[in-house]
C-alpha cells in the first residue's frame, strides 16, 4: 500500500513539473516583450500586477515567474 502511495505521489509531481513551462518558452516569451536594460524589474512588476488574457505574452510571462523562472534578471 505505502510503496503504491509513493508510485503514484512521484508520478504527480512528474506532472507537474512537466506540464510547466521551460525555460527556453520563457526566455522566448521574455524576448517578445523587447524589455530594455535596466527596465527589467519595473516591467517584471507590471506583469505580475496585472490580470492578462489566457493567451498573451503578459500571462505566459507572468506564469513563467510565478512557477520560479528568474531568466528576467
Amino acid at each position: 500500500m505505502m510503496k503504491k502511495l509513493v508510485f503514484m505521489l512521484v508520478v504527480i509531481a512528474v506532472l507537474l513539473v512537466a506540464c510547466g513551462p521551460t525555460d527556453a518558452d520563457c526566455d522566448s516569451a521574455w524576448r517578445q516583450l523587447d524589455v530594455e536594460p535596466g527596465d527589467e524589474g519595473t516591467i517584471m512588476s507590471l506583469l505580475i500586477n496585472q490580470e492578462w488574457p489566457p493567451d498573451s505574452v503578459g500571462a505566459a510571462v507572468k506564469n513563467c515567474i510565478e512557477t520560479g523562472w528568474t531568466g528576467w534578471r
